[in-house]
């Protein structure tokens, strides 16, 4: 009897050692799967703080374990702005069991994501469902796909059975009724007790791979204005400047004055999206504009210190400029009181859309125009002008000259020669004759004449004979303007 016992004593041991383990097995075993569910699903990952209305990353894992990886406006949003590679190239991908890491190779510095628990959350009417993730050691940050929004920019599209998303109704007239629906910041504003803080306070900051540049305006009667010009991402050790502008953003709201320090309560938030692939820094073309108000601005909460001679801001929606006067580590961004003053959030609007109209209403007068306009079209078409592929995060150019193309007919006779004309890398997996080959690699040189697309086509790779063939199915214009109330 005793010998039984013993015996069943010595399975129930193996039987939990047993069960213990699987369990540490099929653990394991979650941990491989969750990396691997992300980098093998095939739409679009999004990743993004707050209400994803701003600053957000898209991420589309590629089986050649690449990942396209672009900073774009808001969840959703078609276009954006490319990161690359050293070679210009997709970024490559690589997992960290261990940490529950994913680690892009991006040029500037790697992106690295620390996978955390599962989520999902609706956000302005969108189903988000992914996991909550820490960027680059912050955390707070989400990693989601959009679900169920019946539409074709990545997310998983809504069954026939299903009942399809309601897109909110915007205003009639909205383009030039926007402005109605700006809140009055002055409604119940307490003046600023301390007049020696009114004023306007310059200051540069960094979002994400950004540099921004802004101005703060205090108003006497406790009514302030945050606007911040943010430009497209570059690595964080070039000495100039990215030229190009991703977006404009400009706040409006009151002060309150609490514990000794100036919180900044906004009402009204304006952001102007331009176009940054073709982009010409002189004459951005508008791409979307949308009014933000209420509980829909999304804002962190921020304030200004007045510490002895020093004004300091305090944002999570900005990380300090790095420089030798202000440590890395530091919470604020150091304010600069300037002369300069701001024109109004209504003035502003008016202006970008006068800027849009201006483009759509003159006909193209250079080649840095065309490229801009024929970018814009290429955002707007899954990075395609008709069917053909293009890559402006590749290399491209202006400098061409018209002449330098003079394209052969079909009957041998000579082609007129174009008005404007500009180069562009093609789609990695575009090939045909209109691919030329040139000392700095494969191009697309597209032309415009009397309004009209055309392509230029190398008949035969061995010969420098080529021809202009009109792209027919294409229409030369800018695209609508987007113009949105709290989307």
């Amino acid at each position: 009897m005793r010998f039984f016992w013993r015996l069943m004593g010595i399975m129930i041991v193996c039987l939990l050692v047993l069960t213990g383990c699987s369990h540490n097995q099929s653990n394991s075993k979650a941990k491989d799967t969750t990396l691997k569910k992300i980098t093998t699903a095939k739409p679009i990952w999004y990743l993004y703080r707050g209400e994803g209305t701003h600053s957000v990353i898209s991420l589309q894992f590629l089986s050649n374990k690449t990942v396209t990886v672009k900073d774009i406006d808001e969840i959703g949003a078609p276009g954006g702005e490319n990161r690359v590679d050293k070679n210009f190239a997709n970024p490559k991908f690589s997992l960290h069991q261990t940490g529950k890491e994913i680690v892009i190779h991006t040029s500037d510095r790697a992106m690295v994501l620390k996978i955390g628990k599962a989520m999902s959350e609706t956000l302005n009417k969108k189903k988000m469902k992914g996991y909550q993730v820490s960027f680059d050691g912050q955390k707070n940050w989400h990693l989601a796909q959009l679900k169920q929004d019946g539409s074709d920019n990545g997310g998983t599209p809504i069954s026939k059975k299903q009942p399809q998303k309601k897109v909110k109704p915007q205003p009639k007239d909205i383009t030039t009724r926007l402005m109605d629906f700006v809140a009055d910041p002055k409604k119940n504003a307490k003046p600023i007790t301390n007049q020696a803080d009114v004023g306007n306070y310059a200051y540069r900051s960094m979002v994400g791979q950004s540099r921004a540049y802004g101005q703060i305006t205090l108003n006497a009667d406790g009514t302030y204005q945050n606007s911040i010009s943010v430009h497209a991402v570059q690595q964080k050790n070039q000495t100039d400047d990215n030229p190009d502008v991703a977006y404009y953003e400009v706040s409006t709201g009151q002060i309150a004055y609490l514990y000794g320090k100036y919180y900044l309560v906004p009402k009204n938030l304006l952001r102007i999206s331009y176009y940054v692939h073709g982009q010409d820094p002189d004459k951005p073309l508008p791409q979307k504009i949308a009014l933000y108000t209420g509980d829909n601005i999304g804002l962190a909460r921020s304030r200004i210190e007045h510490q002895g001679n020093e004004y300091h801001f305090f944002s999570k929606d900005y990380e300090p400029w790095p420089n030798a006067d202000q440590p890395q580590n530091q919470p604020y961004t150091s304010l600069t009181k300037t002369d300069n003053t701001q024109i109004s959030l209504p003035e502003i609007y008016q202006a970008a859309v006068k800027q849009y109209n201006d483009w759509k209403q003159t006909p193209i007068q250079s080649n840095k125009a065309l490229m801009q306009v024929v970018a814009a079209m290429s955002d707007n078409n899954r990075d395609r002008v008709g069917d053909m592929g293009v890559n402006f995060s590749g290399s491209f150019g202006v400098t061409q000259q018209p002449s330098d193309y003079k394209g052969v007919a079909k009957d041998g006779s000579q082609q007129p020669q174009m008005n404007y004309v500009f180069a562009v890398s093609p789609a990695s997996n575009q090939s045909g004759s209109a691919v030329i080959s040139t000392e700095s690699g494969d191009l697309l040189v597209f032309g415009s004449l009397d309004n009209q697309l055309y392509l230029l086509h190398q008949p035969d790779s061995d010969s420098a004979t080529v021809t202009w063939m009109k792209m027919a199915d294409v229409t030369l214009g800018v695209p609508q303007l987007r113009v949105q109330l709290n989307p």
